[in-house]
């Protein structure tokens, strides 16, 4: 579903797929920023260790002033650091852009790109591994954008700060 394709009106997009052809939408949609991304994640190494979302992900923190990655509070920190091993290598060569913790509380998987740029992902009813339900906003209005970076903010303030 597509609403609204004109340049700087809110435009919706719904999509319900197989993890494997959200690549290229969500790496489109890091290398969108020019401020901040804010990401709440798994970090699924076989999902994030494909190339071209590597790129995006190092591309877009040498281009933002800040890129904070919220991990799931029940991801397993070692096995991560070792399974995507180069975004920790990354944390250690950006520390004053990429900040990276892992979440105390359950939280929802989103990224949020400059105030302008949102994908909220949605839990599969029905279950299927690998399928993810997600709706991806361009141009949000800010009052949605400010709630979210609020809400990221709770999350984030407590969480643990994840380091080599």
């Amino acid at each position: 579903m597509k609403l609204h394709p004109f340049e700087g009106v809110m435009r919706v997009e719904k999509m319900e797929r197989y993890i494997e052809c959200f690549v290229e939408p969500i790496s489109s949609l890091l290398k969108k920023g020019k401020n901040f991304v804010e990401m709440c994640t798994t970090l699924y190494p076989a999902f994030y260790n494909q190339e071209k979302l590597q790129d995006a992900i190092k591309e877009g923190v040498q281009k933002v002033t800040k890129f904070r990655i919220l991990l799931d509070r029940k991801v397993d920190i070692y096995t991560l650091k070792k399974d995507v091993s180069w975004i920790f290598d990354l944390q250690d060569k950006y520390s004053y852009t990429l900040e990276i913790a892992k979440a105390s509380d359950d939280i929802e998987h989103w990224i949020l790109v400059d105030e302008k740029y949102f994908r909220i992902e949605a839990k599969d009813k029905q279950k299927r591994v690998n399928v993810l339900r997600t709706l991806q906003i361009e141009n949000t209005p800010y009052i949605i954008a400010k709630e979210y970076m609020r809400q990221f903010d709770i999350w984030w303030n407590n969480a643990e700060e994840v380091s080599l």
